[in-house]
């Protein structure tokens, strides 16, 4: 088993800051090649200009890519590393994952995401290779089949927010490299409705009150199993001034084509994500107390 401490975590893309690897884990390399333009999730293309390789030893275990994005400097983070399925590696990659699944004990791995990694001396969370992260998340894991060996996706029966509900079956997919969830128009309208945010146009953000409280939970339903979202993770603490914070929910209109729905961190805080790639499967377990 290996396990990853990292600053910001990905689904097709997982950001890890080479200082946090473990001494009896994974060794960190560099090459520069030409710069590329790489899709990392439905619609959005970044430029990356180095190629990196993940060894042990003198084995060159996977490859991952560098760039623009990856270079923020408030998170610290090199490069992204992915964990996606063949179907979507763009430009003919192999994502790092796949290479790297017979280095495994299972083929499985795991996401635990933290509360407290913003900054670049904070670690925001365990990518656990081989195994499920048993230190940070309940054993109780349940897990639910996927729809399509693209990115991670699954069925999302329902969804309700105070009064509104709606049941409708339609795909989902996590996304930990989203510091918000995506929702289709009508949902979106029902949270800001739920919660009073005003919507602020020129920024297409919905903003309240930072110290709002009693604010209903986010419930979805995936595989008859209820997971709520509460307000301490969709409401984010990014602090406009005057006491006013943000909805961490943003509105998604595809037309029709690829999922309206994306769980993004608020969702991967609540649960830990279990990434079951010989079965084909996700699951979601309850995070342990934070802290490593």
């Amino acid at each position: 088993m290996k396990a990853i401490p990292a600053l910001c975590l990905a689904l097709f893309l997982v950001a890890i800051h080479a200082a946090v690897l473990p001494k009896k884990s994974l060794q960190l390399k560099m090459h520069t090649t030409s710069k590329k333009a790489v899709k990392t999730r439905p619609g959005t293309y970044r430029d990356f200009n180095n190629r990196h390789v993940l060894a042990k030893g003198n084995a060159t275990l996977a490859y991952y890519l560098d760039g623009a994005y990856a270079a923020n400097v408030t998170l610290g983070t090199p490069g992204y590393l992915g964990l996606a399925w063949p179907s979507v590696s763009p430009n003919n990659y192999t994502p790092p994952i796949q290479n790297l699944l017979s280095q495994f004990d299972k083929p499985v791995f795991s996401i635990w995401l933290d509360r407290k990694g913003n900054n670049s001396d904070q670690a925001g969370g365990l990518l656990t290779l081989g195994a499920v992260d048993t230190q940070n998340c309940d054993s109780n894991v349940q897990y639910v089949p996927l729809t399509s060996l693209s990115f991670w996706q699954f069925s999302l029966s329902s969804f309700s927010v105070g009064s509104y509900s709606k049941t409708k079956t339609v795909p989902v997919f996590v996304d930990s490299s989203s510091n918000f969830l995506g929702v289709p128009p009508d949902a979106m309208n029902a949270i800001a409705n739920a919660t009073n945010a005003a919507y602020i146009a020129e920024s297409n953000i919905y903003a309240l009150p930072c110290n709002a409280t009693g604010l209903p939970d986010l419930k979805f339903t995936i595989n008859n199993q209820i997971y709520s979202v509460s307000q301490s993770e969709y409401i984010s603490n990014i602090n406009f001034g005057n006491g006013t914070c943000i909805l961490a929910v943003y509105s998604v209109n595809n037309g029709g084509f690829g999922p309206s729905w994306t769980l993004g961190q608020p969702f991967m805080r609540s649960y830990c994500n279990v990434f079951d790639v010989g079965n084909k499967m996700i699951g979601f377990a309850k995070p342990k107390n934070s802290g490593f």
